[in-house]
């Protein structure tokens, strides 16, 4: 695991981060939108059951790093 700390939004567009935090597998951020710009706002994460938080669920993880499916991170509206 590497950790990196993004200072300005030409950091964020050069390592393609679309909020904090991004999780990255072999430089694809498995939770991001289609076309998502980058950001150096807070992310939001929406799990199975609806509720949102921080941080992807540890279910989410799994199946990300599974190469399965995940659910669509929360909108920017669900703030």
């Amino acid at each position: 695991m590497v950790l990196v700390e993004v200072h300005d939004q030409a950091q964020a567009a050069e390592c393609e981060m679309a909020g904090s935090p991004t999780i990255l597998f072999d430089g694809v951020d498995p939770f991001a939108p289609g076309g998502a710009a980058s950001s150096m706002s807070c992310r939001l994460y929406r799990h199975e059951d609806g509720t949102v938080s921080g941080a992807p669920s540890e279910a989410a993880l799994r199946e990300a790093l599974a190469g399965t499916v995940l659910p669509q991170p929360a909108a920017s509206g669900d703030r």
